[in-house]
């Protein structure tokens, strides 16, 4: 047998282990034959494309949805400027970051230089007297417009066109729980500090390795809460219904945001600047947006009811 014969029976078997892999991490059903899984996957990746699409064509016609992260994380570095400065050095990130809701560009820094977060000095100290008050304060409106932001995005993935009442009904009838989760957040987080300082980087992995198989499995839980009207608990119940009535879309989906975080928190880290910041914000917040939105379409699209 010629090198050539041995290289493509090679090259075959690694294509259809691939694929095997990669039908399994998308649900598919174990009894389709290996070509069958090379058509669902691509057929896969095309209805992703098509959606990721389509949000980035609604973000197009409903662009005051972008400002709100836009605004809000420009405000909160403002504000760190002023009070604390800014702190850091560059740096190598190899960060992996899967947040639903309002997007902020915090959560790909390695070092925090936003109001909106708790850890804005470079001791790792909280901050004290003035940038204590604004942390509390962009804590709650961050809460409000959270709220109103997902609320928008339930109406553009429904093709409605939602004004700025629909915005200011959504927050005020959402903005306590979303409060109350992220404060449910803030105390699971304290777990993490709990395992770093008791098992050092072991405990950091752990906490890490934990938080994004939670993260992926309530991945629905925000968007639940506004779109069906439910409490923190009972949407947080609900929505493991919804992973679990998941359809392939959600692993692409997932994946472009995992690699788009990951390739942002590389380039913001490594150019890490103030005018790098404020240049990447508007960029960061746009590419996120259209990411949320292609969730709530997958979220949507998802049966009510359990599937058997």
């Amino acid at each position: 047998m010629s090198e050539d014969v041995k290289g493509i029976i090679l090259f075959r078997k690694i294509q259809e282990r691939l694929t095997m892999a990669l039908a399994d991490f998308f649900i598919f059903k174990k009894e389709y034959s290996a070509d069958w899984r090379n058509v669902i996957v691509v057929v896969t990746f095309l209805e992703v494309g098509y959606m990721i699409n389509r949000a980035f064509s609604a973000l197009s016609r409903n662009f005051y949805l972008i400002l709100i992260p836009i605004l809000m994380d420009l405000a909160s570095f403002i504000f760190a400027l002023v009070t604390t400065g800014f702190w850091g050095e560059s740096k190598v990130s190899l960060k992996l970051a899967l947040d639903v809701g309002l997007p902020s560009i915090s959560s790909i820094f390695d070092q925090n230089v936003l109001v909106s977060g708790v850890n804005i000095d470079q001791t790792g100290a909280l901050p004290g007297g003035i940038a204590l008050i604004l942390v509390l304060l962009f804590v709650l409106l961050g809460a409000y417009l959270e709220a109103g932001f997902i609320g928008l995005l339930h109406e553009v993935a429904k093709d409605n066109v939602p004004s700025l009442d629909t915005f200011v009904s959504y927050a005020k009838r959402f903005w306590l729980r979303f409060l109350g989760l992220r404060l449910i957040i803030f105390v699971f987080s304290l777990l993490g500090v709990f395992l770093a300082m008791l098992l050092s980087i072991i405990g950091v992995i752990a906490f890490l390795v934990i938080f994004l198989i939670l993260r992926i499995k309530y991945i629905y839980w925000e968007f639940t809460m506004v779109s069906e009207d439910m409490g923190i608990f009972e949407a947080f119940s609900r929505s493991r219904m919804h992973y679990e009535n998941r359809n392939p879309e959600l692993s692409s989906i997932i994946i472009s945001i995992l690699v788009a975080n990951f390739i942002a928190a590389l380039i913001v880290n490594l150019l890490w600047t103030p005018v790098v910041v404020f240049i990447s914000i508007p960029i960061y917040c746009y590419v996120a947006t259209a990411l949320q939105l292609a969730l709530m379409y997958n979220k949507l699209a998802l049966p009510e009811q359990p599937v058997e």
